[in-house]
């Protein structure tokens, strides 16, 4: 009889912690959706704020990921890389923040549950792949950026345009960092193996 008590009890342990786990896990995934159900009720025409919150989030994405990248990537350039992208996106992640508070915008707090993967993807490659594999995520997140503040230029509200407006040349300039990265490290590559068949 003891046996099955316990047995009930450790079922009844493990079902609560699946439920709370789940709904923590839920809290955290969940912050960028929070952010635009505000806004969504605070405004009337939310598109603006929208953007903002996608920028933002893709910026802290950005900082997370260079921050790891800074101490993980083999290369010197990357590391360097990897540095101005967090200072740089930090900074503009920063001019969000004081536009966003001024026009009471609810920004989100945490990665998505994809961004967290994203930068576990990158994290977790061999020391030979993970430059290449962070500036191949790098290169596809900017791209996407790149259209966002495309988009986010043609706000409706002049400060919000305006973040989009200053901020698109940086992002562009990002992009181009990356290419050229990326190219001389194929270059090096193909060097290197070409020097190891003679």
């Amino acid at each position: 009889m003891k046996a099955i008590q316990k047995l009930k009890l450790t079922l009844v342990v493990i079902l609560a912690t699946s439920v709370f786990g789940a709904s923590s896990m839920q809290a955290q995934t969940n912050t960028k959706k929070e952010a635009d159900k505000r806004n969504d009720a605070k405004f009337e025409n939310a598109d603006d704020a929208e953007l903002l919150v996608k920028a933002y989030n893709s910026g802290m994405a950005e900082v997370k990921l260079a921050d790891k990248m800074k101490t993980r990537a083999v290369s010197a350039e990357v590391k360097a890389l990897a540095s101005k992208m967090s200072q740089e996106h930090s900074a503009m992640n920063a001019k969000i923040q004081e536009v966003a508070s001024k026009k009471n915008i609810s920004l989100p707090t945490q990665l998505t549950n994809d961004q967290v993967e994203d930068v576990a993807d990158v994290t977790k490659e061999s020391a030979t792949e993970i430059d290449m594999e962070y500036l191949d995520q790098l290169s596809d997140s900017h791209k996407k950026s790149i259209e966002l503040f495309e988009k986010g230029s043609k706000a409706t509200d002049l400060d919000i345009r305006d973040i989009f407006i200053s901020g698109l040349p940086k992002i562009r300039s990002h992009y181009d960092m990356v290419q050229n990265t990326r190219q001389k490290m194929k270059d090096q590559k193909e060097s290197q193996r070409k020097s190891g068949m003679k």
